[in-house]
């Protein structure tokens, strides 16, 4: 299935599952075992007055080799598909300690401003909520409506204008029509990697963010290293 993001107009393909290492037999393997007892039986027991037609015999030798190398082929394949995932995994740590743009519904919050932004085509009216840990809410920002991305500065003030303290967030966002019936809408914001959970069976890994949000590599927007030390 193909996905297309409204934030960064890109499309996103999520990729089969590969088979599991040690997993039982493929339908194909279990063919190829079926097709080699069935000829054996048949030439096992075939009428000596009678014998197979040459012809036939070759055709279904030849039918055999075909199924063999297909299995053949399918087990290159896996171990080729096996090796890949280990490698994306692997290279999915690089992940750790950067800042990512992607959708999640909560934030970790060090006390300065925050960037995020939307998307909500069609909608006349925008409003983002963030709500603390006990799911107070503690500032709610009426944003521009507009087509396609827009972005958005939190300041870390609070709906009473006081700073609110550092700590762990949640985020959401309400877009409605003209009508006051809800539209698509998508909120993204940058946070930093604090933990790579790697994927088993070609799953794809799952990063988990600063503030508890998790995403997985195909849904990340942006990417931007730490700044350097001055």
């Amino acid at each position: 299935m193909t996905t297309v993001n409204p934030l960064s107009a890109t499309t996103t393909a999520q990729s089969p599952t590969a088979p599991k290492v040690g997993e039982a037999p493929t339908p194909q393997s279990n063919d190829y075992q079926m097709f080699l007892k069935l000829l054996t039986a048949q030439i096992k027991n075939q009428d000596p007055l009678s014998p197979m037609d040459a012809t036939k015999f070759v055709e279904q030798t030849a039918t055999f080799s075909q199924v063999e190398q297909q299995v053949k082929a399918n087990v290159t394949l896996s171990a080729l598909q096996a090796a890949l995932n280990s490698t994306m995994s692997r290279m999915d740590a690089n992940y750790i300690g950067k800042t990512v743009e992607a959708s999640v519904d909560r934030f970790a919050y060090d006390g300065s401003s925050m960037k995020m932004a939307y998307a909500a085509s069609g909608a006349q009216s925008v409003a983002i909520t963030i709500s603390d840990a006990d799911g107070t809410v503690v500032r709610t920002i009426n944003a521009v409506p507009g087509n396609g991305r827009q972005e958005l500065i939190w300041d870390g003030k609070q709906n009473d204008g006081s700073k609110a303290a550092s700590g762990d967030y949640r985020i959401s966002i309400k877009a409605l029509d003209k009508d006051g019936k809800a539209v698509d809408s998508m909120l993204v914001v940058n946070q930093k990697v604090r933990e790579v959970v790697m994927g088993t069976g070609g799953a794809e890994s799952t990063l988990i963010l600063e503030g508890g949000g998790k995403v997985y590599p195909s849904d990340i927007i942006s990417v931007s290293a730490p700044a350097a030390a001055a």
